[in-house]
């Protein structure tokens, strides 16, 4: 299967699927589970520890994410 097969099948770039594959891209979770549901495979054996670090880190540095982080904490501490 070529890149280009992939990344119309999946309804991505294959620009997109190249820099996934070669590292200079992280796949968004969505995609991530995306790209697994296609090859039937679990999606935690798509990334590596080292992925999850830069995702967790990138994610943790916007915004909105860390927003949603304060809701989560206050939520869990409501029902603790």
């Amino acid at each position: 299967m070529t890149q280009e097969d992939l990344a119309n099948k999946l309804g991505l770039s294959r620009n997109y699927i190249n820099q996934v594959e070669n590292g200079r891209k992280i796949p968004s979770v969505q995609t991530i589970f995306k790209i697994a549901g296609f090859f039937k495979v679990n999606p935690g054996g798509l990334i590596s520890e080292e992925d999850s670090i830069i995702a967790l880190r990138s994610v943790i540095n916007h915004e909105e994410a860390q927003h949603t982080a304060d809701e989560l904490r206050n939520y869990i501490n409501t029902i603790k």
